[in-house]
């Protein structure tokens, strides 16, 4: 572990990443913020198996807290290498966010298509069942004058 004493150091290398091999790395502000770590802690990089990126087939990306969570995310189809073709949401040139848009737009209108489908396709039963029961109410309404008439006529 590196100590940090001079006042050199307490002025030009903080704020830095402080590692310990069991913890996350932190920053820290000031000599006594990196003192009050305690011990294993120091400047030079630990490696740490996790957080692990994990990637779905389709390029979805998780993250595996540990190595339980990892092998859940491999169980469900995740691997440690992305997709061909992956591209992090923070490389994408402006023409992949516009294609993302067009594909979006298109959804979305392929989803309101299917809304205005379902409304009219409800509108046209509540219009045949109203038009049924009408014809219903004049066939009745026909078939109750019919013998009036007819024992009228004699």
């Amino acid at each position: 572990m590196q100590t940090v004493t001079s006042s050199q150091d307490r002025a030009t290398n903080f704020p830095a990443y402080f590692y310990r091999a069991t913890n996350p790395p932190k920053v820290v502000k000031d000599a006594d913020e990196a003192k009050s770590l305690g011990p294993g802690w120091g400047r030079f990089y630990v490696h740490q198996d996790h957080p692990r990126a994990m990637y779905a087939p389709n390029g979805q990306k998780r993250i595996a807290a540990d190595l339980a969570d990892e092998q859940r995310l491999h169980a469900q189809g995740f691997e440690r290498t992305p997709p061909d073709g992956y591209i992090e949401p923070t490389q994408k040139t402006a023409e992949d966010l516009r294609r993302e848009n067009e594909a979006l737009k298109a959804q979305m209108m392929e989803i309101e298509n299917d809304k205005m489908r379902v409304q009219l396709a409800e509108h046209e039963t509540r219009k045949a069942a109203e038009a049924e029961r009408h014809a219903t109410k004049q066939a009745a309404q026909n078939k109750s004058a019919k013998p009036a008439e007819g024992g009228g006529s004699q």
